[in-house]
């Protein structure tokens, strides 16, 4: 299973790749600096938060949807009292 933020990553990765910027032009597309996206493009997930990529994504004028399913069958739902 991919987690968000590792799609995230991928989608953001994956335009400045198709669109054959640079990581100075992309940083500027993203509102972010350089060095971010030197650490997007290495893969560093631990360096970001889910809403640091959202921002990132939208800025890029991609648009972002979220699907939340059921658990797996027999999965034990925790609950707080």
């Amino acid at each position: 299973m991919r987690t968000a933020k590792g799609k995230l990553m991928m989608v953001l990765t994956g335009y400045i790749q198709e669109r054959k910027i640079t990581q100075s032009r992309a940083a500027g597309v993203m509102s972010v600096s350089q060095p971010r996206i030197s650490d997007l493009v290495r893969g560093k997930i631990g360096l970001f938060t889910i809403d640091t990529l959202v921002n990132m994504v939208t800025a890029a004028g991609l648009k972002v949807d979220i699907d939340i399913t059921a658990g797996r069958p027999g999965a034990k739902n925790k609950q707080v009292a």
